[in-house]
C-alpha cells in the first residue's frame, strides 16, 4: 500500500505526516480521528480501481478510430473484441490479478491483450505517447 498516495487523495484537507507504514502515519487533525489501517486499505483498493478505470478509458479512446465504419482495417473484429474486453474489465478486475503492463511503467492492472502489438505501437506514435 502507498500510504502517502491514499492520504493525499482522500485526506488532503487534513493535517498528517507519514512514511511507508501505518505506524509512521502521524495524525495531527483534531476534528477527525486517524483513519484505521483497515479504512486506509479500503481506500487503497478504491484508488487502484479508479486508476484502472482511468487507464481503461484512455485505452478505449486510443483505439476509437479502429472501429469507425470508414476506417480501412481488415482486423476490425479483433478490435471490437478487444474493446469489449476493456469495457467488461471493471466487472472482472481484481487487485489480485498479476500485473500486465500495456504501456511501460503502467501499474498493477491486467488489461486485455492488444489485437496487434505493432498496430498499437503505431497508434502510440500517432498520438505522440511513445
Amino acid at each position: 500500500m502507498d500510504y502517502p498516495k491514499v492520504l493525499t487523495k482522500y485526506y488532503i484537507d487534513k493535517e498528517w505526516t507519514c512514511g511507508d507504514t501505518y505506524e509512521t502515519v502521524v495524525w495531527y487533525e483534531k476534528t477527525e480521528p486517524k483513519p484505521t489501517e483497515e479504512e486506509l486499505n479500503i481506500k487503497w483498493k478504491e484508488l487502484k480501481k479508479e486508476n484502472m478505470r482511468q487507464e481503461r478509458n484512455q485505452l478505449l479512446k486510443d483505439c476509437d478510430f479502429r472501429v469507425l465504419p470508414d476506417y480501412p482495417d481488415t482486423n476490425k473484429e479483433a478490435w471490437i473484441q478487444y474493446r469489449q474486453a476493456l469495457r467488461t474489465l471493471p466487472e472482472t478486475w481484481s487487485e489480485d490479478i498479476p500485473e500486465f503492463q500495456v504501456r511501460q511503467n503502467k501499474a498493477e492492472t491486467k488489461f486485455p491483450h492488444l489485437p496487434f502489438a505493432e498496430d498499437f505501437k503505431n497508434l502510440l506514435l500517432i498520438y505522440g505517447k511513445e
